[in-house]
């Protein structure tokens, strides 16, 4: 009966030993794990930072040479453009030159849409009927601003503004006319006509008296209208062209192709 109870005690110590070995075995487990965890996570961020900063500065690089290109590219178009207005200008004015309704033909250069490329301004002579003929240059094309041959003031003079704006001035019949055009893409387009012309008005006294007529826009106005309708364009800085240089084979190249 005896050595049934030490077997009894025997065998709940063992129990008791076994369970206390599983109990300080799983912790030490564990933390293992979780360090190694923690380890491969650290260098996955790592390796992610570095691949971020690594496409980053390829991105950086590819921009800059993307740019680079697009700068060379633009330097290159507006070099030809350049070589082409000239050379298409010089075309135009040699053209004239060997009309035989030219008198004394003279040219100008203006820019006045600043775009780099200055508009043509010619004329066939400085009479009182010889008009400024306009051109520019768009899309690699010669373009007359004039259209259908029409010029612009008298006397071989045109007057134009860094802000796009060409009057042009006209007496003559009794008549004097002033136009306001605005240079739009390839256009100019009339944006004032003002008008005075005299008419006959016989009083008692003077039967050959004349008065004056006021239109702007072609519509009838009054002598302060008719004044006033100059008082949008006086603050513009005009400069007369047309006249400005004889046309001759040396004076278009050196004012042309000028560095």
């Amino acid at each position: 009966m005896m050595n049934k109870k030490i077997a009894a005690v025997l065998g709940l110590a063992l129990m008791l030993t076994a369970c206390g070995n599983n109990d300080n075995t799983a912790p030490d487990m564990s933390v293992t794990e979780s360090e190694t965890i923690t380890e491969i996570s650290a260098e996955s961020k790592t390796a992610s930072e570095t691949a971020s900063e690594t496409t980053a500065e390829v991105s950086e690089e590819t921009l800059a040479e993307t740019e680079a290109i697009t700068e060379a590219s633009s330097e290159e178009q507006e070099a030809e453009n350049t070589a082409d207005y000239r050379d298409a200008y010089k075309a135009k004015l040699i053209e004239v030159m060997y009309d035989e309704n030219a008198t004394s033909p003279s040219f100008d250069l203006f820019d006045m849409d600043n775009d780099g490329i200055p508009e043509l301004f010619m004329s066939i002579g400085d009479y009182h009927a010889a008009g400024v003929f306009a051109y520019t240059f768009k899309n690699g094309t010669l373009v007359n601003l004039s259209g259908d041959n029409t010029t612009f003031g008298s006397y071989g003079e045109a007057a134009v503004s860094a802000d796009g704006y060409l009057t042009s001035g006209y007496m003559g019949m009794g008549m004097t006319s002033d136009y306001f055009y605005k240079l739009e893409g390839d256009k100019l387009v009339l944006k004032k006509s003002i008008v005075s012309e005299e008419f006959l008005d016989p009083t008692d006294d003077d039967p050959y008296h004349f008065s004056l007529k006021y239109k702007v826009n072609d519509e009838d106005v009054t002598e302060e209208e008719y004044n006033s309708a100059f008082d949008e364009y006086d603050a513009h800085d005009w400069v007369t062209v047309g006249r400005g240089t004889l046309i001759s084979a040396a004076n278009v190249d050196s004012v042309l192709y000028a560095e």
